[in-house]
């Protein structure tokens, strides 16, 4: 699945496939100095020392708001491409969100140690780290490609606090599934809480200017949610993230 949009923008490159005698398929793609979104977040984590058990989980952001932006631009502009070639991706999420920081990547390994104990892409100032070219959609295990003839698909896939709701209740769906899934992510990343069941945002989302662009993604309604093109033309987005 990973051919049909290679070469584009903010999905992970693929440079090799390999068959072996182990009956998989091993794919050798771009380093990503700083692993997954979901590590990063885990990083800044264990550096601020945020990890108390015993206490109800509140709300609080787990990137800066420009760091934000900057993922949710990248997996939209990753799903254009996806979505605009029929395929699905079908489990976005942190974990299938990759960053490459050229400076870290670049930097001598005892720079490279320092910076990552301290969190190396999450600061406590408004300086966006994050850039758009750097982050990229990865993960197409379970992809799947709309047919010509019945432009749905059926069954579960994908991980359960991600999914939309027509996926989880059994329902055919298509790629407006995989935006759903996105809401569900930069809701995380604004407010380090998952969504509530009934998929209303939490008010802290108000507070970024990004209500509305949430309340578009996270519609119960297939028909009603906004595109991937639409999510990237948005102001919030247009604020932290150059077009260029």
């Amino acid at each position: 699945m990973m051919r049909a949009v290679q070469g584009s923008e903010n999905v992970l490159p693929l440079h090799l496939c390999l068959d072996s005698s182990d009956g998989f398929a091993h794919l050798i793609t771009q380093f990503c100095s700083e692993g997954s979104v979901l590590d990063i977040v885990l990083r800044n984590i264990h550096s601020q020392g945020q990890a108390k058990g015993g206490k109800a989980a509140t709300a609080k952001p787990l990137l800066p708001e420009p760091d934000t932006a900057a993922v949710v631009a990248s997996v939209a502009n990753a799903l254009v491409v996806c979505h605009s070639h029929g395929l699905v991706h079908r489990d976005v999420k942190l974990e299938n969100v990759f960053v490459h920081d050229k400076v870290t990547a670049s930097d001598t390994a005892r720079t490279c140690s320092s910076k990552r104990r301290n969190g190396p892409l999450v600061n406590s100032s408004k300086k966006k780290l994050l850039q758009k070219e750097d982050i990229f959609l990865a993960d197409f295990g379970v992809a799947d490609l709309l047919a010509l003839q019945e432009p749905v698909l059926k069954g579960h896939a994908g991980t359960p606090m991600y999914m939309a709701p027509e996926v989880l209740q059994g329902r055919p769906y298509d790629h407006h599934a995989d935006i759903w899934s996105l809401g569900v992510l930069m809701h995380l990343l604004l407010t380090g809480l998952p969504l509530r069941a009934h998929g209303k945002p939490h008010p802290l989302v108000q507070d970024y200017g990004a209500w509305d662009l949430l309340l578009g993604m996270l519609s119960c309604n297939p028909a009603d949610r906004l595109t991937a093109e639409q999510v990237l033309s948005h102001g919030w987005i247009a604020t932290w993230v150059s077009s260029s």
